[in-house]
């Protein structure tokens, strides 16, 4: 831990430059962010993890805010309306979204909306309310009204899943300016590179912010299925198909015996 702390405090004295997103003053007050784990190991039995990430915010003073961002890798999405037409239900007007981040939590000091107005939160994507979502391209002209009410639909069923969440009070403050986060992740979040973001909030606007990354990638056999089907998914059809023979023989063999 103390290693941890310190650090924290030689980062945080290198002044990193913080993500695009909002305009952030070059000087102090500075901030800086460790992870306890740089990587998450998922194996079969995985049911999640909380993890605790520590950051040191040297000009940190009352009335201040933190909020800690944990996003998962992007992924494209695909999303659309379903319509009566003759009787059935079809999908109609597609729209696609070339980014959206697989995972999304929000960790602060008090609720967002005490910290920062919505226009500043929608900036700098500091909110699961807020997640920013990049439009790919829509296929039908139509559609292109509709694009606010697809990411509010992604949005709310990400979170119905606990992909997207804000999780006020998870952010506590400790001695000599140190803060400490803890985020869960659950079960079903994806593998991949996460970035984990402080932003120091003042009188309603970013201060400082910075980002790390952690890892989370899957584990024994599991690792080993994942990569033959990422890296070689002709073989991995072939070996799927003689599996699901193989225990269509063997159980057709037991019930004969009966």
């Amino acid at each position: 831990m103390i290693a941890l702390v310190s650090a924290l405090f030689l980062l945080a004295a290198q002044n990193p430059p913080g993500p695009s997103g909002d305009t952030v003053p070059a000087g102090p007050p500075d901030v800086a962010i460790a992870l306890t784990d740089e990587e998450v190991r998922v194996t079969s039995g995985f049911t999640g993890a909380r993890l605790l990430i520590y950051g040191v915010a040297p000009g940190y003073r009352e009335g201040d805010d933190l909020v800690v961002i944990l996003r998962g890798p992007s992924q494209p999405l695909t999303v659309m309306r379903k319509e009566r037409i003759a009787g059935l239900w079809l999908n109609t007007e597609p729209a696609s979204f070339a980014g959206a981040p697989s995972y999304y939590a929000a960790a602060s000091t008090r609720p967002l909306h005490e910290i920062a107005p919505p226009d500043v939160l929608r900036r700098l994507g500091a909110s699961a309310e807020y997640v920013p979502l990049r439009t790919a391209g829509v296929q039908s002209s139509d559609a292109a009204p509709m694009i606010s009410d697809y990411r509010r639909a992604i949005i709310r069923l990400k979170a119905d899943k606990g992909l997207y969440r804000n999780e006020a009070g998870e952010v506590t403050l400790q001695e000599a300016n140190l803060f400490r986060a803890e985020v869960r992740l659950p079960a079903q979040a994806p593998v991949g590179d996460y970035e984990a973001q402080v932003i120091l909030f003042r009188d309603g606007g970013a201060a400082a912010q910075t980002a790390t990354t952690l890892t989370v990638h899957k584990a024994g056999l599991g690792e080993a299925v994942y990569n033959l089907a990422q890296n070689q998914p002709f073989l991995y059809g072939l070996l799927a198909v003689a599996a699901a023979l193989l225990a269509g023989w063997l159980a057709a063999a037991i019930f004969a015996r009966r």
